[in-house]
């Protein structure tokens, strides 16, 4: 498995492309549709920054790796799993949630990247609390990435026509 192969792919999907977003919490599901562009998350055309989580943020899969998450995959799907104690080091917003569940020793948090043909196409990223020694699912986001074929320009940043 080459990681740096994965995070290109990802990364080339969000310079030029689509996502519908599913985030389900309990009962309650949410869907959404986004913008990819030049690494940006554009839902109705202003950037996101929360928008996708660790499935359209290059950023925090780097983050994790780099706080030895583990990793596992093929050709298809690259798992990354995450202690309580990694996502609490993500990011304040992280450390944040974290807290509020419980501490790090109650949570978990797994990302499933799905490719074909070595382009990203998305995946899961869920939450757990851990809860008397069962892994109980909090939270998922799965994004649905298309990646726009053609040259990369927007009508809302090309330049005018002269």
């Amino acid at each position: 498995m080459d990681l740096g192969a994965w995070l290109a792919s990802v990364e080339r999907a969000l310079a030029d492309g689509d996502a519908t977003l599913s985030t389900e919490l309990g009962d309650h599901r949410e869907m959404t549709t986004a913008r990819l562009w030049r690494g940006q998350v554009l839902v109705d055309w202003e950037p996101d920054s929360q928008a996708g989580g660790c499935l359209l943020r290059v950023e925090l899969l780097r983050r994790l790796m780099a706080l030895q998450a583990e990793v596992s995959g093929s050709a298809e799907a690259v798992d990354l799993r995450a202690s309580g104690r990694i996502v609490k080091a993500l990011s304040a917003e992280h450390a944040d949630l974290v807290r509020r569940l419980g501490g790090a020793r109650h949570v978990e948090l797994r990302v499933r990247l799905e490719f074909a043909g070595g382009t990203y196409r998305g995946g899961v990223e869920t939450y757990y609390v851990l809860e008397r020694g069962r892994r109980v699912p909090l939270m998922d986001v799965r994004a649905d990435v298309r990646v726009r074929s053609g040259p990369v320009t927007s009508p809302h940043t090309s330049p005018a026509a002269t």
